[in-house]
């Protein structure tokens, strides 16, 4: 046997190393080049692996990104080499399996995306541009999908050509001159993305020309021309994307000299007919105020004002410019009458009247596909999916071609929800693979003439929404970077953030007001998610700045709530240090925040039965996010005392039925709280505290510990008889254990009297002698409610040992640091009671991490391998104490800060370590 024959190691393994290699890499190089590294996070999205954002740290001066940028990571255990021969001899070759990658990051991807090759052998990572050799790569797909076609190969993959001098990494060592070339190929590849987008839509810019099947006469008054060009664009569509809409006569006026644009619903440069127009013109209601002169021989003027007006400000125009560069608003021909359908019911949170309008028969086109669109909200795919075949009978039939196209694009994304659901269910699997098959291309090149072919193009090929993804994450990124500015003194611009809301508001409208069947996928999620922290970071520009967000709309919480995802909502509200959000409350709207929130509880129960709520997984899904979102915005907004009182009180009411999932939300819910503090009402709290204890199965201890803290930031104190109350419900909830829900009376112990504490130190102690507990041992222990026990003390210790192959939960995420809750419980209660960590005693906890080396011996650390970072990990006071006991640490840290910038860490060793 050849037992010097190398073992193969999985493609798992090399994936890790890898990505591994890759981030230290990036790191290093870039702390190097006195730049900072945002946290990278791992991208869902196909074929990425991570997502970067690099910041350039310039003293005195405002800070200024690369932005985010992609990485797709490679690796390979066999040691790459240079072709020797051929037209790509000097180059190594690779093998990437599957073409749809490389096709979405030449055509698609929204941000400059590198991909990478890590010889695992020597250490060597290769970096290619790929949206810089997009051409030669879209030529190479071609080809592949013809030979494919006619059965001349087999295989998709595609071979990548990497140049050997476009290295990082060599031999295991960095390379800080060639890194400035790979942040060179990002700028580049982003300005290769701002010249696709341009190149895509320089097709729109028509000037004078009419569009294709309109003839205008330009004889007669421009309020006929524009009324006639406005009726032709909405004969079938309720909403057309401006940019679509704007690049022709009437609207464009200019021979394409300088084409139109839209900006933060703003129309520029508005011609000088258009401005004149909407400046002479008031409605009340749907009533003009007054007809000027020159308009008074029209035939039907107000009704066509009305339309106009109307058609404008739907698709998001609400002001022009003139050539002063001054604002003409469009003016609104609107009742405020509130609509009832089944779309808008389900908007504004009332499940059971829209779920009732929605099962109407209905014979109107443009009715059965709201209709559909309404149920595939509500996760009924099969039955939307029958709905928009008749429609696309109908269509095809009356020749409404426009909406023929939708109701096709809406069967090809209804097949891919129905595939996910299509488990074990033959039938339905068939039924969505015979609707993902449907050539939109194909349907959307056979009608070129129709009124809006381009936007049908647009959305047959995906470029409409990323073209949107596109402009958003670019103006996500121009707001954090005027957010980074004002931080160092600099000014801000608010402008970015109202446009970032109006691109949003035109790929939202887009799917919305026509029925398309678009926002329940990732990709949707992802988009808002850019909002989201737009909004936030311009929110959180300093209040002496005159351009920020200074408030959020109704309008804006409502996207929060359906698009939002409640993690990412909090996780950046921490990021940016907001107290709160400033909310703009409309009067007597229904779309308030508190009519929002009152109809999702108080409608949801009413069809639990009737929408399959325990077996349909993507409405149940969908409710737990929204539920997410609502408490999270109501521990965020600022609201008065009585209606965080009546949030609280509805929201006892609705936890009591159980009809949303408690263990996917309740986290939610503690942050509500724990947001609300002193301006909740206690009585309520001790109601919830009830609660908790008597299903103590569903919300365990974590609930009644935020509840405790609820009441002991109100100083209120639990008499006697109601602690025996919440013991006796603790004792007799479902799936009671003694020794865990024995836990909850440490949360209850700080909150009680003092007849109360005796009985609960009483219970503890014996529980501890009939069944030793490790987390209640721990609590009591280092809470005083029991005295420290030697005895008990060597069972924790030992019952702390990491067992044989036990893994740390950082280390299964993926994270190279091993971390352990038990062994830092351990040291933080050997600190607090003077034990010697350093001691043979603790021998069996060192050598696991260098973190915990270091804590269990400060004294004689190497502190060559110390990170500045390891003091903020575990936050205790008797943490603290130790480590300030060691003048080197203090050092350390300072040298740290000197050559790097980390905000949290800064704030955290000036406020707790030098305090």
């Amino acid at each position: 046997m050849d037992t010097s024959m190398a073992i193969k190691r999985t493609t798992d393994e090399i994936e890790r190393d890898a990505n591994r290699l890759l981030e230290g890499t990036i790191e290093h190089l870039a702390q190097r080049a006195g730049l900072w590294v945002l946290p990278n996070q791992r991208k869902t999205e196909i074929g990425i692996d991570f997502t970067f954002e690099i910041l350039n740290r310039v003293k005195d001066a405002e800070v200024k990104t690369y932005g985010t940028f992609y990485l797709q990571n490679k690796g390979t255990d066999e040691c790459v080499t240079v072709l020797k021969q051929g037209v790509n001899r000097g180059l190594i070759s690779f093998q990437l399996d599957g073409v749809n990658h490389i096709e979405y990051f030449c055509l698609s991807v929204d941000q400059p995306i590198v991909i990478t090759l890590c010889d695992l052998t020597t250490k060597t990572i290769f970096w290619l541009p790929v949206q810089l050799h997009a051409e030669r790569y879209i030529q190479e797909l071609k080809r592949i999908k013809n030979d494919i076609a006619n059965k001349a190969r087999k295989t998709d993959s595609i071979q990548l050509y990497f140049d050997p001098a476009k290295h990082i990494l060599k031999d295991g060592l960095p390379h800080e001159q060639n890194f400035e070339l790979f942040l060179d190929d990002i700028k580049a590849s982003k300005e290769y993305l701002v010249n696709r987008y341009k190149s895509k839509s320089a097709h729109y810019y028509k000037g004078q020309r009419p569009l294709n099947g309109l003839m205008i006469d330009k004889q007669t008054a421009f309020v006929d021309q524009l009324n006639a060009y406005v009726n032709f664009r909405f004969k079938e569509l309720n909403f057309v994307p401006v940019d679509f809409f704007i690049h022709y006569y009437p609207i464009e006026v200019n021979d394409g000299a300088t084409a139109s644009h839209f900006q933060g619903f703003v129309l520029k440069p508005g011609n000088k007919s258009l401005v004149s127009l909407f400046e002479k013109i008031r409605f009340d209601g749907n009533k003009l105020h007054n007809i000027p002169e020159e308009l008074k021989d029209i035939a039907d003027i107000e009704k066509k004002l009305v339309n106009i007006s109307r058609h404008f400000r739907r698709i998001g125009i609400l002001y022009v410019e003139d050539d002063r560069r001054t604002y003409v608003e469009v003016p609104s021909a609107d009742n405020e009458e509130i609509c009832y359908c089944s779309k808008c019911l389900f908007k504004r949170l009332m499940f059971a009247q829209s779920l009732k309008a929605a099962q109407i028969e209905q014979t109107e086109i443009t009715e059965k596909l709201k209709q559909a669109y309404v149920h595939y909200k509500y996760g009924h795919f099969t039955t939307a999916a029958r709905i928009v075949e008749q429609c696309a009978v109908l269509t095809a039939e009356s020749r409404q071609l426009e909406w023929y196209f939708i109701s096709k694009y809406n069967l090809t994304k209804l097949g891919i929800s129905l595939s996910h659901f299509a488990w074990g269910d033959s039938k339905l699997k068939e039924q969505a693979d015979e609707l993902r098959t449907i050539d939109l291309g194909e349907i959307a090149r056979l009608y070129p003439n129709l009124a809006n072919h381009e936007f049908l193009d647009n959305l047959a090929s995906d470029r409409l929404f990323s073209d949107a993804n596109t402009k958003i994450s670019s103006l996500l990124t121009k707001i954090r970077e005027h957010y980074y500015s004002q931080l160092r003194g600099g000014s801000a611009s608010n402008n970015y953030v109202w446009e970032l809301l109006s691109e949003f508001d035109q790929i939202q409208s887009t799917f919305s007001e026509n029925y398309i069947a678009f926002e329940g996928f990732s990709d949707f999620s992802h988009l808002f998610e850019k909002v989201v922290e737009g909004t936030f970071a311009s929110h959180a520009i300093s209040l002496n700045q005159n351009s920020r967000l200074e408030s959020f709309s109704e309008n804006l919480l409502t996207h929060f709530i359906h698009y939002g995802e409640p993690d990412f909502i909090i996780k950046h509200f921490k990021r940016y240090e907001l107290k709160e959000l400033e909310y703009k409350q409309e009067p007597d709207s229904a779309y308030s925040f508190m009519n929002l929130f009152q109809n999702f509880i108080n409608e949801l129960p009413l069809v639990r039965e009737e929408l399959d709520y325990q077996t349909n997984l993507y409405f149940r899904q969908r409710c737990n996010k929204m539920f997410g979102t609502l408490m999270a915005l109501a521990g965020m907004l600022k609201l008065e005392s009585k209606s965080l009182q009546s949030i609280y009180t509805s929201l006892y009411q609705f936890l009591s039925t159980e009809v949303i999932d408690i263990a996917h939300t309740l986290k939610y819910v503690q942050y509500f709280i724990a947001r609300g503090g002193t301006k909740l009402d206690t009585d309520r709290t001790k109601e919830f505290l009830r609660l908790a204890c008597e299903r103590f199965d569903l919300y365990g201890n974590s609930f009644i510990e935020t509840l405790t803290s609820q009441l002991g930031v109100s100083k209120i104190l639990l008499s006697d008889v109601e602690v025996k109350e919440l013991i006796r419900l603790l004792d007799s909830s479902k799936e009671n254990r003694g020794d865990k829900s024995c836990v909850s009376l440490v949360y209850l112990f700080g909150v009680s009297v003092p007849a109360a504490q005796n009985r609960i130190k009483d219970i503890i102690s014996t529980q501890l002698k009939q069944k030793f507990n490790g987390e209640l041992y721990y609590l009591a222990t280092i809470l005083e409610i029991v005295p420290f026990d030697e005895e008990q003390f060597t069972i924790f210790l030992t019952t702390s040992k990491l067992k044989e192959n036990q893994f740390s939960w950082n280390s299964l995420m993926g994270n190279k640091n091993k971390r352990f809750p038990q062994i830092g419980a351990l040291i933080n209660l050997s600190f607090k009671f003077g034990r010697d960590t350093s001691s043979s005693e603790f021998q069996d906890f060192k050598g696991i991490d260098p973190y915990y080396d270091w804590l269990l011996d400060m004294e004689n650390f190497d502190y060559s391998k110390f990170d500045a970072k390891w003091i903020t990990e575990y936050d205790t006071t008797h943490y603290i104490a130790q480590i300030k006991k060691y003048p080197i640490i203090r050092n350390k840290v300072l040298s740290y800060l000197k050559a790097n910038s980390d905000k949290h860490l800064q704030d955290y060793f000036f406020k707790r370590l030098l305090e």
